[in-house]
């Protein structure tokens, strides 16, 4: 590990502002080199093993990593020269330091439960401190395989403990699938979009709902992931969920030609070659390229797609003098703030009463309680009857879209697309 990750005192001192005062102990440069080297690598084993991006980042965000050294990611610093706000003060390292406790060695019982109370006295909510507990956890089990210490954190705060202290992974309230009408009404909204990237929102707001993918597969995807003829011959996605299981997911014409419409635009007029279709080949380098894009090129992040959701949401007119658009307006309205999960769960619920089987459903979402090996054998049947046609027809059944001018309707005001980059 190059001593240039690391960062010097002064550094640390303006990350971890209470150590004025007390200087930068002494454990706390090498923890933190021991840190990045072992989320450099979680990272770049991360698309190999079907590991998460996101996971690697909220694990340098729990242990207090500051954002300068969390190198696997993209430059701090955007247009507006802001910079990254340092470690939350219960970042787990940034605590330690704090309070003058060497995590190496001097993590008891007492301690772990101490950190705890400290991340409700600065608002972590049930959620949020059991990932961090899972996060110390896993670098707890890290640093003993590395033989820095012998500390098992899960042995301080048990199941039990987690119990007792409320400390629950349980969401407050479950995901409700978003209705038929509010999923036709993102559709009206990304049609509509103004901005460069209508294209590619058109995507999003299609496939969600139109193939049950999770945000992070979706954003996961590359081109490469693009089959215009999967098994059977069936236009397909090859997704990789979670625990680093793929499955095919089918597509329809429909979502097919909307992803090539993107492609498309995003093809530079002065090369032609910066990204290239399915079955095309390219001048360029043999390195993946995201099938999904932010509008700087960067991969698009979940919470980016959360973004452009919310931001079609507000995108409609109520008192447009067109129909479609002043009902969607008010739908999307009355919808209030929209997850990308709600669409998943949407994809479910239409299949389910359109009359897909259980099995069906749950081999389109790629539930972990099928079996990698069924999902093998059956990739041909399975495409031929999956359920992404069948719902995105519903989806569009009813609303003729052909007659929507797609400009010279009034719409609201919103921010500046470059306020996405905020969110990648």
């Amino acid at each position: 590990m190059s001593t240039s990750l690391v960062l010097a005192e002064p550094a640390f001192v303006q990350e971890y502002p209470e150590l004025q005062n007390a200087g930068v102990p002494d454990w706390l440069p090498f923890a933190m080199e021991q840190t990045v080297k072992w989320l450099t690598l979680s990272y770049e084993g991360s698309h190999i093993k079907g590991g998460s991006e996101n996971t690697t980042k909220n694990y340098a965000i729990d242990l207090g990593v500051p954002r300068a050294m969390q190198t696997w990611r993209e430059p701090v610093t955007g247009k507006r020269g802001r910079r990254s706000p340092g470690p939350l003060p219960q970042a787990f390292l940034r605590w330690c330091a704090a309070f003058d406790v060497n995590p190496f060695t001097d993590v008891d019982v007492d301690l772990a439960h101490a950190w705890t109370r400290y991340g409700r006295f600065c608002g972590d909510a049930d959620t949020t401190l059991h990932r961090r507990v899972g996060a110390i956890s896993a670098w707890y089990s890290a640093m003993r395989r590395r033989e820095h210490t012998t500390i098992v954190f899960a042995d301080l705060i048990t199941r039990q403990d987690r119990e007792n202290l409320g400390i629950t992974a349980v969401p407050a309230s479950p995901t409700v699938a978003a209705p038929l009408a509010v999923v036709q009404a993102v559709q009206v909204a990304a049609l509509l979009d103004p901005s460069p990237m209508r294209t590619r929102n058109r995507v999003i707001a299609e496939l969600l709902p139109g193939t049950g993918l999770r945000a992070a597969e979706l954003c996961n995807l590359d081109i490469d992931d693009l089959h215009r003829s999967g098994p059977g011959g069936v236009p397909a996605l090859y997704v990789r969920g979670k625990g680093g299981k793929y499955r095919w997911v089918g597509l329809d014409d429909h979502q097919l030609a909307l992803i090539d419409d993107y492609l498309l635009d995003r093809v530079p007029s002065d090369t032609g070659t910066d990204v290239t279709l399915a079955g095309q080949v390219s001048n360029r380098p043999a390195v993946a390229q995201p099938l999904l894009t932010s509008i700087n090129g960067r991969r698009l992040s979940t919470q980016a797609v959360t973004y452009v959701l919310n931001r079609l949401g507000g995108l409609l007119d109520p008192t447009s003098d067109h129909p479609i658009v002043a009902e969607a307006a008010l739908v999307l309205a009355n919808a209030g703030r929209l997850h990308p999960h709600q669409l998943r769960h949407a994809h479910a619920q239409e299949a389910d009463d359109a009359g897909a089987s259980l099995n069906q459903i749950r081999l389109q979402l790629g539930h972990a309680s099928l079996a990698t090996t069924q999902l093998y054998l059956d990739n041909s049947t399975n495409l031929r009857k999956s359920t992404s046609v069948v719902v995105s027809r519903l989806i569009r059944e009813g609303v003729d879209l052909s007659t929507l001018p797609t400009d010279g309707i009034r719409l609201r005001d919103l921010p500046e697309l470059e306020d996405e980059t905020e969110h990648s």
